[in-house]
């Protein structure tokens, strides 16, 4: 009786989640085979370039004031083809402004000509990267992923004919929330792929690199494995993803009881259905594991969309300089520094109402940062982590907290991973159990992570989407295994379908007969 009823029950879930589990398994199947083919990009990360002070001819302050800029919220020095530039973000302004640091002059769509010089270096310079021997999975695309070891100047390579330069100040349909970084310029190329470029151009950073094909089968499996088609249902979506999530946890755990638990007959192959049936139950048992897997997973990542969360988007700490403040002495500067230090980023940052000097620095194969007051040019100690938890303090309103660790993370792993974009980052803890990850770079928060957060994730990371591999094997080779066992778990779970779907029609057709 017991059987009958768990039996019974197993073909009514089956039915109610046999169209999620073709869309989820055919999607799922698809999507290592589509990301191996990815746009033709030539870099992810581009080196950094020693700043050059004898090609700076105007102090920034003098510039700032000859062209009426009063005040800021940042600058950094950025080069363009063979000319350095001031890079100033104004109070309010979605765009930079470029001044050039030997006339003093202005340039005109500034934002606009460097963002078009960026995605032609992204997209086809050759440059030869050396990358950290310890880095591990889930390395990939965000900022700074490799470590640079020489500086390399921008060297003259083709470059395809831009057809468009456009700035993206929302999230779109091709440019989803997933990519967090706003505002971002779209950089429309002539070429065969219609390939674009999205890029950030106040950390010299490649958001998203999209093709035609890469934009039809995002379209699709949106829409097959996400559902994006509920997305004006809000959290609802969620809600459902997850119930049709766990109900095929449920099938599963009621075909294993009903045929491999209580029954004890053996089935023989004579007609077309027996046939169709051991089929269903024999891979029903050999893909049960990955089954339960997928489902359970994919129920709490879609569940734990749902809840409220802290901000998903990336703050920034709108700091405000006066330009008379910021007498920035390249002489001093250069002076604080070691001989093997190479000075390759400048930025003024502020901790409480002091103001510091956040100087960006390559020796060798490592980046670094240090931090000097502008008043008497003294280092603070362990300035990057200091400068983290003060930023910190003003995201959460300053509610008190114990620190438990910082830490600085520069590449991707189960707990920071690679759809949070940014890197590197400082990861700030506190007491209760909140992890807080900052680019100090440019005061932003990347993301917020809680205690039932990192498990999910870590859930999500390697019980459905199986990055345990890269860790075993490495990240070449582990992908390679990873993208074979995804494959073949979905490609089982298909045929699952499938023959459970034949049996069903099978049995109705045989009582329309009857």
């Amino acid at each position: 009786m017991i059987r009958r009823n768990i039996l019974k029950w197993h073909l009514i879930t089956s039915l109610i989640v046999m169209v999620p589990m073709l869309m989820w398994t055919i999607s799922g199947f698809l999507h290592p085979l589509m990301s191996s083919f990815k746009p033709a990009v030539k870099n992810q990360a581009l080196p950094a370039n020693e700043i050059d002070s004898s090609r700076i001819s105007i102090p920034l302050q003098k510039a700032l004031q000859q062209n009426g800029i009063q005040t800021l919220n940042n600058f950094r020095i950025v080069r363009l083809h063979k000319d350095y530039y001031y890079q100033v973000q104004q109070p309010k302004a979605d765009t930079l402004t470029y001044i050039n640091t030997q006339s003093g002059s202005i340039l005109n769509n500034g934002d606009q000509v460097y963002a078009a010089y960026l995605a032609q270096r992204f997209l086809s310079e050759p440059i030869t990267e050396h990358k950290n021997k310890n880095e591990g999975h889930h390395h990939a695309t965000a900022g700074a992923l490799e470590v640079v070891t020489a500086m390399t100047e921008p060297s003259q390579f083709h470059q395809a004919p831009v057809t468009r330069v456009k700035l993206i100040r929302q999230f779109d349909q091709e440019y989803k929330s997933s990519n967090k970084l706003l505002p971002v310029y779209r950089i429309d190329f002539d070429r065969d792929d219609h390939i674009r470029l999205y890029i950030e151009t106040g950390a010299d950073r490649l958001s998203l690199a999209m093709d035609d094909r890469k934009a039809a089968f995002n379209i699709f499996f949106s829409w097959a494995h996400s559902w994006s088609f509920l997305n004006d249902l809000g959290k609802t979506k969620s809600i459902l993803l997850g119930a049709f999530s766990a109900l095929s946890f449920l099938t599963s755990v009621f075909g294993f009881y009903a045929y491999y638990i209580s029954n004890r007959k053996k089935i023989k192959a004579i007609s077309f259905t027996h046939k169709n049936r051991k089929w269903h139950r024999s891979l029903g048992i050999v893909f049960l594991t990955t089954t339960l897997l997928f489902s359970f997973s994919g129920a709490w990542h879609a569940w734990n969309k749902a809840p409220q969360k802290p901000s998903s988007k990336t703050i920034v700490n709108p700091s405000t300089f006066k330009a008379t403040e910021l007498n920035l002495s390249w002489k001093e500067i250069q002076e604080s520094l070691d001989k093997k230090e190479k000075l390759i980023g400048i930025s003024p940052i502020k901790i409480n109402d002091q103001s510091f000097w956040q100087v960006a620095i390559q020796q060798g194969n490592k980046r670094y940062k240090r931090y000097f007051n502008m008043q008497d040019q003294q280092e603070m100690k362990n300035g990057d982590a200091a400068y983290a938890i003060y930023l910190v303090k003003q995201f959460t309103g300053n509610t008190p907290h114990n620190i438990n660790k910082t830490e600085n993370i520069n590449a991707f792993d189960h707990n920071y991973s690679m759809m949070n974009k940014i890197l590197p980052v400082v990861q700030v803890s506190i007491d209760n159990g909140n992890s807080y990850f900052i680019e100090t770079s440019s005061g932003r928060l990347a993301a917020v992570t809680s205690a039932s957060d990192k498990l999910e994730r870590f859930s999500f990371s390697n019980l459905h989407m199986h990055h345990y591999w890269e860790m075993w094997l490495g990240k070449d080779s582990g992908k390679t295994v990873r993208n074979a066992v995804l494959m073949l778990s979905t490609l089982g779970l298909m045929l699952i379908a499938l023959t459970g779907l034949i049996i069903y029609w099978r049995k109705r057709f045989q009582r329309k007969v009857v």
